[in-house]
């Protein structure tokens, strides 16, 4: 049976390299691991809709900023279940799921005044255009402080994350971490560790109920 492992965050926390890096250990047991990349990046999506990160500030519409995430979602999670049906794979890893547009479409509709309620965004993009989406049992968040993502930014790409950015990052996070209430999420708080760490974190929590073995 196909598991199907989803894993968001914040910039820069890491997701990538995790999956990249469990994908791999896991094709070393010979076990067949299809690994779903993150289709739009995130600082490339609200770089598109305005100078910096000015998306949340400027004036687009809330209801038409929301329909990006939601889209986002849906485009991310529209092909999985016949992934799963073709019995081709053991796991299937998302680099982002839908927890991704409901933090970020709730910061959205906050920076416009709106308020939501968190839990109203969630019920918004777990059936984006009144249609159902695969359900993930198992996530990952990945986060690490405002601050790392900084130095890891400059590092892999010689940017800065602007004021913006950093406020976004740390509310972010919060509403991350209010999820734990709503989705069986494992939170792994990724400031002080290198990739090699957090796979091992990752693996003893997937291992604890199995043994890794060809199913």
């Amino acid at each position: 049976m196909t598991e199907v492992i989803g894993f968001d965050g914040t910039t820069a926390s890491g997701k990538t390299t995790l999956c990249s890096l469990l994908k791999d250990e896991l094709e070393a047991l010979d076990l067949k691991v299809a690994y779903v990349k993150e289709i739009n990046n995130l600082r490339g999506t609200i770089k598109s809709y305005g100078e910096g990160t000015n998306m949340f500030l400027s004036k687009i519409d809330p209801i038409a900023s929301s329909l990006i995430w939601v889209a986002n979602a849906y485009d991310k999670m529209g092909a999985i279940p016949d992934m799963v049906d073709s019995g081709d794979f053991d796991y299937i890893f998302l680099d982002r799921t839908i927890l991704t547009p409901i933090v970020y479409e709730t910061l959205i509709l906050a920076s416009k005044g709106l308020n939501p309620e968190l839990k109203n965004s969630i019920d918004y993009v777990k059936k984006p255009f009144g249609l159902d989406l695969h359900e993930i049992k198992h996530y990952f968040v990945l986060y690490c402080t405002p601050e790392e993502s900084n130095k890891r930014l400059f590092i892999r790409e010689q940017i800065k994350m602007t004021e913006d950015e950093i406020w976004i990052t740390e509310k972010a996070i919060e509403n991350f971490l209010k999820l734990g209430d709503y989705f069986n999420i494992d939170y792994i708080d990724t400031t002080d560790k290198n990739p090699e760490a957090v796979l091992s974190e990752v693996l003893s929590i997937l291992g604890a109920d199995k043994k890794w073995k060809k199913k």
